[in-house]
């Protein structure tokens, strides 16, 4: 971890990045917040949602582009240029009276942002590579982890504040200004990283060529490329369903809430409050153990324990015990956040470096399809089945996916 700490050209990096994150966090609120003065937030937060889920789906698209662009580091500075005058933007729009078509006209440049922020971050993924080593590359990701999730808490905190004492449109323009002093930073080691990475000269896109079937292909040769690895290729094969569960543990909580009176600590909003302290303590706890306690423990390991939690989680909702699914989650994120920052290391370490942009793009979109496709199902079967019904057919299927894993898990070891 000193080596992380010492290397000052992860940590400003990383400074840059945790800046532009708080105008994100910060410009979230505002927007959640501004949608409530609209006279009917139905379709506002319905806009909102689609803004913010879409562009989740299209990291293959940005990593694509991104492993095809040339000096890269100018580039992810004119990006950050580009959400700073979007802000400015969006600013001058909070100034007129709330109505849906002032919302819509702000979803829409908050949009282009997040699709713009997708593509910076795919811009340094071939940089971060050369900042740290493959050995380090584990540690780092933990860091990062946990230090993001302590400064989430800070910035939320910040965040709820600044709302109380700023207009909507001023804090617009904060948000513009995170962008702003992120690309300052950057400037100031931007021979750095320039030295690091040697991309004057790319493979071109070739208007001719069809981008369809170049993405079809790209998609091929990931999956061929991991199946070398077959812990890594099993994790990843069952990614979107095992996303797919973990998605609806939060809606059914606040499902099991509102049936259940019994299923609080004192109040539901003290329930909600105490969970989400939960989630975040226990994140933070699991990124911390990952460099000592869980070093030493497999993929398929952590994620075989972090299943069996899961099927803990479900089983307190089936017997409507508040307590024990307090347990269960908690160790839950633990597994789950503990084996993040060794699956990140791995999937760089492992995976060719001359296209992984599109590489990780293509292997998050493919994680999150499961998330979305199962928040739609499970919006759909809460309309005419009972939560008892629901926790025995998610138990079934974690069940299934631990018998898949078990069974990984043994073939590997006789190998």
């Amino acid at each position: 971890m000193k080596k992380i700490l010492h290397n000052k050209l992860y940590m400003t990096s990383f400074v840059s990045d945790m800046i532009s994150n708080f105008g994100d966090v910060l410009f979230y609120l505002v927007l959640m917040n501004y949608v409530l003065l609209l006279p009917n937030p139905k379709y506002a937060i319905a806009i909102v949602s689609i803004s913010e889920t879409i562009p989740t789906l299209t990291t293959f698209i940005s990593g694509y582009f991104a492993d095809k662009t040339k000096n890269k580091v100018d580039k992810i500075i004119y990006t950050l240029c580009l959400r700073a005058v979007l802000y400015l933007t969006i600013g001058v729009l909070l100034g007129f009276n709330p109505s849906l078509f002032i919302l819509i006209l702000i979803s829409i440049l908050n949009f282009v942002s997040d699709i713009s922020g997708q593509y910076e971050s795919s811009l340094f993924i071939p940089i971060s590579v050369k900042i740290i080593n493959d050995e380090d590359r584990e540690s780092a990701s933990a860091f990062r982890q946990t230090a993001s999730n302590i400064l989430n808490i800070v910035f939320r905190t910040i965040s709820a504040i600044l709302v109380g004492i700023f207009t909507y449109q001023q804090l617009a323009y904060i948000n513009a200004g995170t962008f702003i002093i992120s690309m300052i930073i950057i400037l100031t080691i931007r021979k750095k990283l320039k030295n690091l990475i040697s991309d004057n000269v790319v493979s071109p896109i070739n208007e001719k060529r069809n981008i369809y079937a170049d993405f079809i292909n790209n998609f091929k040769k990931t999956f061929d490329e991991l199946k070398k690895f077959p812990d890594l290729f099993s994790v990843f094969l069952i990614a979107p369903f095992i996303n797919g569960v973990f998605t609806v543990i939060n809606p059914m909580i606040l499902l099991m809430i509102s049936e259940y009176k019994n299923f609080v600590f004192v109040n539901p909003q003290i329930t909600i409050s105490t969970i989400s302290i939960l989630l975040t303590v226990f994140s933070i706890m699991g990124g911390m153990l990952s460099t000592n306690i869980f070093k030493k423990f497999s993929l398929l390991s952590l994620l075989f324990y972090g299943l069996i939690s899961a099927v803990g989680v479900f089983l307190s909702f089936y017997f409507r015990n508040i307590y024990l699914l307090s347990i269960f989650l908690s160790i839950e994120v633990v597994f789950v956040t503990a084996l993040q920052p060794k699956l990140n290391a791995r999937t760089i370490n492992s995976l060719p470096k001359d296209n992984l942009a599109s590489i990780l793009g293509i292997l998050n979109t493919y994680a999150q399809i499961g998330m979305i496709f199962i928040s739609l199902i499970f919006s759909w079967v809460i309309t005419f089945l009972n939560t008892n019904i629901i926790s025995i057919i998610f138990i079934v299927w974690l069940i299934m996916l631990l018998i898949f894993i078990k069974l990984k898990r043994s073939e590997l070891n006789d190998k």
